[in-house]
């Protein structure tokens, strides 16, 4: 398959930085996107600044020209401070920790801006989150700028449960905070909620999701989200892996959850966008404001991704994403675009990061983005960027195209994808074909069980090899369906050439109850084998034509083994019309073949392990 990864390339780079020196304009069709820059938005002198942190709540409260920041994580702690960045005088305040309620320290919450029309009303929403690891929260609170103080909230309906690194977001304007999966202290979640602000009611808009449906986002954390309409929710990313569930863990896919605007109980049906950047923890997400027009009309909607963590216990290689390109996504079509993004005039970016956080300025045509931990070099930073359009020194904007489609997703190989290649393997291609053997040749004597014994002991191996790989990828809770089955199968294919081994010889005590044994777990390993890797397919996000292409290839098999049948019956059959009415009282079944005959008809002998019984 081909990649294609976007970049902007040198030379085009030091032409717009040399652009925006000059002072002439460049004429330019009004549909031709124009080209982004990076601002460091540096505190006044003798300002104070918030110490360096990630995953905090972040939000802009246009009518007071403020932005609000809250909690987070440093190198070692959760925290809980509130600090407000005056956009006007560029100054940051914080709000003094004692005497008023706060909520406690914490990071990985959920929050949103509740912009009412009025700047008195205006408020930082917050809820859930973590204080470390398990310890997650469950209040709710809102932070006025107007009196500089926070609220404690009594949220009432189907309130979403406790938990942390859930996606959420509240479009300008409106009054609802929409939530979405989350991890609890011991399960991941899958529901998403809305909960209305002004009233405090909450409401469910989709049920749990499975974690095969290939339909719906899984259960997960560590993501983020954002609304792009008052109606749409858009999530990419985040881990699936352990909590009683598996998955990519960093994932990399995207979807949309379409809703009443009143955000109705049971209202919400999600739809999945095209695979795109790489995969990632704790990115940061925000809508596109609409006079950028970067696809040439303001009505479109978009979203922007930015940073993320890329890479975990799963990952074995990832193309990692360029930290001079932003993408974008038409929540429309579902595309995703290559965004190149200018350093500022004096060459400042803040790189690629995660856990950072992003406000959108629709009115003022910006992006805020705060702190976060950079990805060369591990550090946590406080500082604060904007993401504006590039314009030359007489504000004119400089057009040289720096938009284009994504064809191709980011190539990335993990651990999970390994697994699944090695179980494909084993359970679908090899341990399969050695029991047809079995079954089906064995009137080719001795090549039959030759060919059985070493494609069954490649099969194992290669089971084997795949059941090691998903425990070096970090999968250490396998409570659930595509676990427990997984170790039912090993134990099962395990004991298959132990129990071959010590098979009694033909005619010797215990002989039967073995064949039933050594036939019935094979039989039983094969079936269990073919639904866990059905299963495996779907759980780890697969796109939908490898696990199209595996469920043909199940059913070309299961058809081909069908035939099979009926043509070993169909010849039994015929044998038994040939043979005198005597035989077949005197032998009693199968046609009146004796047990040799049997054997080389393939009436006798297993169908997953090795059996040599028949010979010895």
């Amino acid at each position: 398959m081909h990649y294609h990864v976007c970049a902007m390339p040198a030379m085009r780079i030091n032409l717009l930085l040399l652009l925006t020196a000059t002072s002439f304009t460049l004429s330019i069709s009004q549909a031709t996107p124009q080209p982004l820059a990076w601002q460091l938005v540096a505190p006044a002198p003798g300002s104070p600044a918030p110490p360096a942190r990630r995953v905090a709540a972040f939000g802009l409260l246009p009518l007071s020209n403020t932005l609000v920041l809250f909690g987070g994580r440093n190198e070692t702690t959760a925290l809980s401070d509130t600090w407000m960045f005056d956009l006007v005088k560029q100054t940051w305040s914080q709000l003094p920790p004692a005497g008023s309620p706060s909520p406690s320290a914490r990071s990985n919450m959920v929050y949103g801006v509740l912009a009412p029309g009025s700047a008195g009303r205006e408020a930082l929403v917050i809820g859930l989150g973590t204080r470390a690891g398990a310890d997650v929260v469950d209040d709710w609170w809102s932070f006025s700028p107007a009196s500089r103080t926070w609220k404690l909230l009594q949220l009432q309906g189907n309130v979403p449960a406790a938990s942390y690194g859930a996606a959420s977001g509240m479009y300008p304007g409106t009054d609802l905070l929409v939530v979405s999966h989350g991890f609890g202290s011991t399960h991941r979640y899958s529901t998403s909620h809305a909960c209305n602000m002004t009233s405090l009611v909450c409401s469910q808009l989709h049920s749990r999701v499975n974690e095969y449906d290939p339909t719906a986002p899984h259960p997960r954390c560590l993501f983020s989200g954002t609304l792009v309409r008052p109606s749409t929710l858009v999530i990419y990313g985040g881990c699936m892996q352990n909590g009683f569930t598996g998955g990519p863990c960093p994932g990399r896919d995207s979807w949309l959850l379409d809703f009443s605007p009143a955000g109705e109980e049971g209202s919400g049906s999600w739809r999945q966008a095209d695979d795109g950047p790489s995969p990632r923890n704790d990115p940061a997400l925000a809508p596109v404001p609409a006079a950028w027009s970067l696809l040439g009309r303001a009505d479109i909607t978009l979203a922007m991704i930015y940073g993320g963590q890329e890479k975990g216990k799963q990952t074995i290689s990832v193309e990692e994403g360029d930290a001079h390109v932003l993408d974008v996504l038409d929540t429309e079509a579902g595309e995703w675009y290559c965004m190149t993004v200018l350093p500022g005039a004096q060459g400042q970016a803040p790189g690629f990061r995660s856990g950072s956080m992003a406000a959108t300025d629709m009115a003022g045509a910006r992006i805020y983005i705060f702190g976060g931990q950079g990805r060369a070099d591990g550090q946590y930073y406080g500082d604060l960027y904007m993401l504006t359009q590039l314009v030359n020194s007489s504000g004119a904007a400089v057009g040289l195209n720096f938009f284009s489609r994504r064809t191709t997703a980011a190539r990335y190989f993990t651990y999970p994808q390994l697994h699944g290649l090695f179980m494909g393997l084993a359970w679908g291609v090899l341990l399969p074909a050695g029991a047809l053997i079995a079954r089906y040749l064995r009137h080719k004597d001795p090549l039959w069980f030759k060919l059985h014994r070493a494609i069954q002991a490649s099969g194992v191996v290669c089971a084997l090899v795949g059941f090691i790989l998903i425990w070096v990828g970090g999968a250490r809770n396998p409570g659930f369906a595509h676990g427990i089955i997984g170790l039912l199968v090993m134990a099962l294919g395990l004991q298959q050439p132990i129990n071959a081994y010590f098979r009694p010889h033909k005619g010797e005590p215990r002989r039967d109850a073995w064949e039933w044994l050594h036939k019935g777990g094979g039989y039983s390993a094969l079936l269990l084998g073919l639904i866990n890797v059905s299963l495996g397919t779907l759980l780890v996000v697969a796109p939908g034509g490898l696990w199209i292409a595996w469920f043909v290839w199940m059913s070309v098999g299961l058809a081909a083994t069908l035939v099979l049948e009926l043509m070993r019956w169909r010849k039994t059959l015929d044998r038994s019309h040939e043979e005198p009415a005597g035989n077949h009282l005197m032998e009693g079944g199968a046609g009146g073949l004796d047990k040799e005959e049997q054997a080389k008809s393939g009436l006798v002998g297993g169908t997953a392990g090795v059996e040599m019984a028949a010979q010895t």
